[in-house]
């Protein structure tokens, strides 16, 4: 899928390169990932109980589908967001029993 330009990268690099195109700045749209993240990561068992994930599949999903490493290539200008997605993609891993 078409992102930006011709950009298909699942990257939060491409999501902030977006932004302009969602009438958003930059630091708003960061706070917006950095907020889904944080979200992700504290939801993650009340989800996973809810949808009766088995805990093989709770350690298969986190950090590979869900919080993904490959989401931080190309993020060098935002620490504060590799941050944030690095303690968040880690509650993933350590929730799931990984």
């Amino acid at each position: 899928m078409l992102i930006k330009g011709e950009g298909r990268a699942s990257t939060l690099a491409t999501l902030l390169a977006a932004a302009p195109d969602y009438h958003l700045k930059e630091a708003e749209a960061a706070a917006l990932i950095e907020q889904q993240i944080t979200t992700i990561a504290n939801r993650w068992k009340e989800v996973c109980d809810e949808a009766d994930l088995s805990p093989v599949d709770r350690k298969l999903f986190a950090g590979r589908q869900f919080l993904n490493s490959y989401a931080l290539e190309g993020l060098d200008d935002h620490k504060a967001l590799q941050d944030a997605f690095r303690a968040a993609h880690n509650t993933l891993l350590t929730s799931a029993g990984a």
